[in-house]
């Protein structure tokens, strides 16, 4: 199978592909199918990925006329020699829309295109879209890991502490768009003042000194050089034993840059502007602001490269049962809600049906 040429990025749009050379590469579904193994995202033999029959023969890759290639069994005589699917073990095996439609949909959702354009664009229905939307946020989430929301610690070249800057925000108007009382959520979240911008970002039930700490020693590594506001729930973080923070407050009342060492929280105040443009206020609560706050960080972690990123993560993400579904999402620490008493409470398949209902009532 002859390798499809990579496709030219506009680094501009954080590296999306232009959208006509983007669709040339996947028109059709067997065009979609041969792009989709020349990214990894389907398995190949050569890949050491191994399909049999039902009576255990392994399978060879080849073309079905319109179907494109398929999994094949080679013995004449052992099973009707039924073909299976490529899709198997991937992201689209569930999906019975065309690739190339489901592509498009990736695509556009990863160009920020706005909601209410993809059913117009594409010719999906509703819940075919709500599905395909639902399975990127679980690729994202199990995409993650802990090395990318750990942060700070010691430069590997100066040696020196890394600084990283830590604040908490409210996600949340008084009122939804249909005049309904919205309490929003508090969200404590850390950036290191690298150009890599790692971040972490959790929902919290409360403000308490004890979940701003507990929150701290998990996200933050030892020797780190902390930058907070003069809040008190951040008060003796570098008392915390065996982690040798340094910590430097900023009394936002009187200057916003510390006139003596500096010290100021202006990039995850920024960082918190540029979430809070794709929020929406119904997105703000505790069961769905997790949600997008792992879209966030994926984004952020493939910031140089979002089309790649996504790619990567198709490819290393099995979806399967044990990943996540309707009923039961995937869970992790990047998508819980704090509290003191350990709990947390998930908002997954009420974050998607959100994102679409929101969109379709801008109409």
């Amino acid at each position: 199978m002859s390798r499809i040429p990579s496709i030219p990025l506009l680094s501009h749009t954080h590296s999306m592909p232009n959208l006509w050379t983007f669709w040339e590469h996947v028109q059709s579904t067997d065009a979609a199918s041969r792009y989709l193994f020349d990214q990894a995202v389907f398995y190949t033999e050569e890949s050491g990925y191994v399909v049999e029959c039902r009576n255990g023969t392994p399978m060879r890759l080849g073309p079905s006329g319109a179907r494109g290639l398929v999994w094949r069994c080679p013995l004449r005589n052992c099973c009707n020699r039924s073909p299976k699917t490529t899709r198997l073990d991937s992201f689209f095996y569930r999906l019975k829309a065309p690739l190339e439609r489901v592509l498009m949909v990736i695509y556009l959702f990863m160009a920020r295109t706005h909601m209410t354009q993809l059913d117009m664009m594409t010719g999906l229905n509703a819940r075919t879209l709500r599905t395909i939307v639902q399975g990127l946020y679980y690729v994202m989430e199990q995409d993650l890991t802990m090395d990318d929301v750990k942060v700070g610690g010691k430069d590997p070249e100066t040696d020196e502490r890394i600084i990283v800057e830590i604040d908490e925000s409210k996600f949340g108007k008084r009122k939804d768009n249909r005049g309904h009382p919205l309490d929003g959520v508090w969200v404590v979240g850390g950036v290191e003042r690298t150009p890599q911008r790692k971040a972490f970002m959790m929902v919290v039930q409360d403000r308490s000194a004890h979940t701003s700490q507990e929150i701290v020693k998990r996200f933050v590594l030892k020797d780190s050089h902390i930058n907070t506001d003069c809040w008190s729930g951040y008060n003796r973080l570098d008392e915390i034993p065996d982690m040798n923070y340094v910590h430097f407050p900023v009394n936002h009342s009187e200057n916003f840059v510390d006139q003596v060492h500096g010290t100021h929280t202006n990039t995850i105040e920024g960082t918190w502007n540029g979430i809070k443009q794709n929020v929406t206020a119904r997105h703000c609560t505790k069961k769905m602001m997790p949600w997008k706050l792992v879209e966030f960080i994926s984004r952020r972690k493939h910031d140089d490269d979002w089309w790649g990123g996504i790619m990567k993560a198709l490819s290393c993400v099995q979806v399967t049962p044990a990943n996540g579904s309707e009923d039961h999402p995937p869970q992790s620490l990047l998508t819980e809600v704090i509290d003191q008493d350990g709990q947390d409470e998930d908002g997954f398949e009420s974050l998607i049906n959100t994102i679409l209902e929101d969109h379709h009532e801008d109409e």
